[in-house]
C-alpha cells in the first residue's frame, strides 16, 4: 500500500503522462486541442494540490477562514483558466476540459486500483 506522498506523486506523475499522451494525439486533430490538454493537466493537477493542502490544514486545526479563502482561490484559478481558453477558441476550450477530466480519471483510477 501506498503512502499518502507516495500516492500524491504518482497521481500527478500518471496525470501529465496521460495529458501528454493526449496532447500528442490532440495535436494530429487539432494544434490548439493539444494547447488545451496541457493547460487543463496543469491546471488540474493544481488545483488537486491546493485542494490537498486545503483538506490537510481542516484535519490539523479546522481553520474555516483559511479553507473558504482556498475555496475561492481554487474556484478562481479554475475560472481564469476557463476564461482565457474560451477567448483562445473553442477546440482550446474543449482540450483544456478534457485535461481537467484527466486528473480526474487518474485520480479515481489510482484511488480504485489501491483499495
Amino acid at each position: 500500500m501506498l503512502t499518502q506522498p507516495q500516492q500524491r506523486k504518482k497521481i500527478i506523475a500518471v496525470s501529465y503522462c496521460t495529458g501528454i499522451i493526449a496532447a500528442v494525439a490532440g495535436f494530429f486533430i487539432k494544434k490548439e486541442i493539444s494547447c488545451g490538454i496541457l493547460l487543463g493537466v496543469t491546471a488540474g493537477t493544481a488545483n488537486f494540490i491546493f485542494f490537498e493542502k486545503q483538506i490537510e490544514v481542516f484535519a490539523k486545526n479546522k481553520k474555516l477562514h483559511f479553507i473558504f479563502t482556498s475555496y475561492i482561490i481554487r474556484y478562481i484559478l479554475l475560472g481564469l483558466v476557463l476564461y482565457v481558453s474560451i477567448k483562445q477558441s473553442m477546440f482550446f476550450f474543449m482540450g483544456t476540459v478534457i485535461g481537467f477530466f484527466i486528473n480526474q480519471v487518474v485520480f479515481f483510477g489510482v484511488k480504485l486500483r489501491n483499495t
